[in-house]
């Protein structure tokens, strides 16, 4: 499974990205001390220090960082990644919006006039 890499977006919530790989979520989980990280990620990183925390370096409780899936962040990320979808499609900037108006009117203007010949 490949990690998705942002684009430098100022806009990204912190708490949409696993604090191991800085990339926006896939499969959240949580750990035993309520951080958040990608599955891939923290899995990972317990196979190279079984029981340690790769977020505090310190030794989780009884030695399991007990992983959860958290849907919660999972909704978060399902929501802005659709909000960023709809932004894209209305145009990112006010150019790009007057642009695409533009070749629009000019499509509506040569279909009308086609239809006058």
């Amino acid at each position: 499974m490949a990690l998705q890499t942002l684009p430098k977006d100022k806009d990204l919530p912190r708490a949409l990205t696993c604090p191991i790989t800085l990339c926006i979520m896939r499969e959240p989980v949580m750990d035993a001390n309520g951080i958040t990280f990608e599955r891939e990620a923290i899995e990972a990183a317990l196979r190279e220090k079984p029981g340690i925390s790769p977020f505090t370096n310190a030794r989780y409780p009884d030695g399991d960082a007990r992983l959860t899936p958290n849907r919660i962040v999972l909704d978060l990320i399902s929501e802005f990644q659709l909000e960023k979808g709809k932004q894209r499609e209305q145009g990112a900037t006010p150019g790009e919006k007057a642009k695409r108006e533009r070749t629009q009117a000019q499509a509506r203007t040569s279909l009308a006039h086609a239809r006058l010949k």
